[in-house]
C-alpha cells in the first residue's frame, strides 16, 4: 500500500465545503471521512429528491435503480429482490418492450431489462430490432413484406440470445401454442438459419417464383414439434452466461417457496448461531475437500431467495445431482466458530 512520504506546500486553495460560524457546526467522521455536517444538509436534500420521485413517480424511480446496477450482477441481485418483496415482477427480457435500459411494462406489470444486457446482442443489433419492431410473428421478425430476409445487423448468435434468454414470446406462434417452446424455436432458426436467408421459401424468390414453392417456415415447425423444452437447470446456466443474472422466477419457484414458508422452514443462511434444525438451501458451487485424516466434505456455496450467500460444510460424498440451482432440505447445525454444516446423509432435493 503506498505510504506519504513528505508533503510539499504548494498554495492555498479554496474547496466547496461550507464553513458556518454556530456552535452546532462541527465535524464528525463518517465511514472513515472527516466531514462538516454542511455535508448533511446535501445527503438531506438528495435523500428528500429520492423520497419525492419513489413516492409520486415510483415505477420509474425503480427502473433507475436497477438500471443503475445493472452492471453488477450482486447488486443487481439484491435490488431485485427488494423490488419483488415490494410486490412487484421482473420478468425475462422482451423483443417488442426492452429497450436501452431497465423500464416498467403495463403490459407485463413488471420491470423489463434492456436488450442490452443480452450478451451475444450488438449495439448494432439492438438498434435494427428497435428500428422494426414490433414482431407480430416469426415470419414478419424475419421477413419483409415480399418475403425477403431483412436483418443485417441482427445475425445467428443475437437470434440464439434471443431464444436462450427466452425474450420471443411476444410472436403470436409463441403464445398461441403453434411453437411449443424456446427451445423448439431456436432450433427452427439456427439449424435452418442458412436456408432461412435465402427467403422466408427457403431458396431464392425467383427459384420460388418458378417452382410456385411454399413458405418454409410451417414445415419447420411441424418437423420440430417434438422438440423437448431446456431444462431449469439449463435455462438457469444460459440465463447466467447471457445476462450475467439469476431468473429467480426458476431458481425459486413460486409454489415450493410458498410451501417452504407456509412450513416455517428458514433458510440455512437465516440459522441463528448454535442453532440446530431442519432448513433449505440453493447450491451454487461445491468444492472437494479433504481434512489431514483424509476424510472428505465438500464447501457448498448457498444461496436463499434475498440473495445472501454463505457455506455449508456436508461432511461425506455428496450426490451427484447436487447441481448449481438444485434446492435441497438438509438436517443442519450452525456453529458459532465453524459456520453451518451437514452431513451428506442428511439431505435430500427438493428441486432438481
Amino acid at each position: 500500500m503506498p505510504k506519504i512520504k513528505s508533503i510539499e506546500f504548494k498554495d492555498y486553495q479554496e474547496t466547496y465545503d461550507l464553513e458556518v460560524e454556530h456552535s452546532d457546526h462541527q465535524y464528525f467522521l463518517s465511514s472513515g471521512i472527516l466531514n462538516s455536517n454542511s455535508h448533511a444538509v446535501a445527503y438531506a436534500i438528495g435523500s428528500y429528491y429520492a423520497g419525492w420521485l419513489h413516492t409520486y413517480y415510483e415505477t420509474d424511480w425503480l427502473a433507475t435503480i436497477l438500471q443503475s446496477e445493472n452492471g453488477n450482477p450482486k447488486n443487481l441481485a439484491k435490488a431485485i429482490s427488494e423490488i419483488k418483496a415490494m410486490g412487484y415482477g421482473v420478468s425475462t427480457p422482451d423483443v417488442n418492450e426492452s429497450g436501452l435500459e431497465w423500464v416498467w411494462s403495463e403490459n407485463k406489470k413488471s420491470f423489463i431489462p434492456p436488450l442490452t444486457s443480452i450478451k451475444g446482442l450488438g449495439k448494432n443489433a439492438v438498434k435494427e430490432i428497435l428500428q422494426n419492431r414490433p414482431y407480430t410473428s416469426l415470419n414478419q421478425m424475419l421477413y419483409d413484406e415480399n418475403g425477403k430476409w431483412y436483418h443485417s445487423k441482427l445475425n445467428k448468435t443475437g437470434f440464439a440470445a434471443l431464444c436462450m434468454t427466452e425474450s420471443l414470446d411476444a410472436l403470436e406462434e409463441m403464445w398461441k401454442g403453434e411453437i411449443q417452446n424456446h427451445r423448439q424455436l431456436h432450433n427452427i432458426i439456427i439449424e435452418n438459419y442458412n436456408t432461412l436467408k435465402k427467403s422466408k421459401f427457403g431458396m431464392t424468390l425467383r427459384q420460388a417464383e418458378k417452382t410456385d414453392a411454399k413458405p418454409v417456415l410451417p414445415q419447420l415447425i411441424e418437423q420440430t414439434s417434438d422438440t423437448e423444452d431446456w431444462t431449469r437447470i439449463e435455462k438457469l446456466q444460459m440465463y447466467q452466461d447471457m445476462c450475467s443474472a439469476t431468473r429467480d422466477d426458476l431458481a425459486f419457484p413460486e409454489e415450493l417457496m410458498t410451501k417452504i414458508r407456509s412450513a416455517n422452514v428458514k433458510s440455512v443462511l437465516q440459522m441463528d448461531p448454535g442453532e440446530k434444525g431442519i432448513a433449505w438451501c440453493c447450491v451454487v458451487e461445491t468444492i472437494k475437500k479433504t481434512t489431514k485424516n483424509k476424510k472428505v466434505f465438500y464447501r457448498v456455496k448457498i444461496t436463499d431467495e434475498e440473495s445472501n450467500s454463505g457455506w455449508l460444510r456436508v461432511w461425506g460424498e455428496i450426490p451427484s445431482s447436487m447441481e448449481p440451482y438444485t434446492i435441497w432440505l438438509t438436517n443442519a447445525s450452525n456453529d458459532p466458530n465453524w459456520g453451518a454444516s451437514t452431513s451428506a446423509a442428511k439431505i435430500r432435493p427438493l428441486v432438481k
